[in-house]
């Protein structure tokens, strides 16, 4: 009698596993949960043995699919998340200028220093340290003059010189253009000297200074004279003491 009902309770799991498996999956976890425990709980108070054995029957129906179920691994496929590209590092570019990167020199404005613009109103001071020779520097005055044109009345021009040892007639041309200075006329000389460095041996620097219409007298004493030399060799040591090349 055992083994028929127990053979009837089996044969009952297996025939209706495959449709419980199926209507189990419509519930969660918790409610099948929850129905086996008050099934199990109303079948186990029976005293019978045939009660007993069909509490045992209910619960291999409800496990088996249960833990099946609750065994299969779900595989959940991580979304694809492209990799953080690293930061590139910001490269960082050294200001302009910065105080303290070159020296800052002090350059004295001397009463003997050619000076054009007006002293009182100018905002900006620029000196020039020049070689009537150097075509560099003749390029240098012509941008000059254009930002004194531009900006009248706002930038001061201190002339220095400047002869190099290589421009056998940069020295000649110095001495013309201080002597010109003691007749008034520096910047005028300065300019006819510039546009004529190819010819400024002493010979074309007199007739430069004829044509201008100095006193050639007082132009030739001057030229020669030693407070011209000195004049032209503190501008050359200023120069060197101020990291002019």
């Amino acid at each position: 009698m055992f083994i028929y009902l127990l053979h009837l309770a089996l044969s009952t799991v297996f025939k209706g596993r495959e449709i419980w498996y199926k209507e189990s999956e419509k519930y969660s976890m918790g409610e099948r949960i929850e129905y086996m425990r008050n099934s199990s709980n109303h079948m186990f108070h029976s005293q019978t043995l045939p009660g007993k054995l069909l509490a045992f029957a209910l619960l291999l129906f409800l496990l088996v699919p249960l833990s099946c179920s609750a065994t299969t691994p779900v595989i959940v496929e991580k979304p694809h998340v492209q990799p953080e590209r690293p930061l590139e590092p910001v490269q960082q570019y050294p200001p302009a200028c910065e105080q303290g990167d070159s020296p800052i020199y002090n350059i004295p404005v001397s009463k003997d220093d050619p000076v054009l613009g007006n002293t009182r109103t100018a905002a900006i001071t620029i000196i020039e340290f020049m070689d009537f020779q150097c075509p560099f520097c003749k390029k240098a005055s012509e941008t000059l003059q254009e930002l004194m044109d531009d900006y009248p009345g706002k930038i001061r021009l201190v002339f220095k010189h400047n002869p190099l040892p290589f421009h056998k007639n940069a020295l000649p041309a110095a001495k013309a253009a201080v002597a010109a200075q003691r007749q008034g006329k520096f910047w005028q000389m300065a300019q006819y000297l510039f546009e004529n460095g190819r010819s400024l041996d002493e010979d074309h620097l007199f007739g430069f200074a004829s044509q201008l219409g100095f006193d050639m007298s007082r132009f030739k004493h001057d030229y020669s004279d030693t407070q011209t030399i000195k004049k032209i060799e503190d501008d050359l040591k200023l120069a060197g003491n101020s990291g002019v090349r």
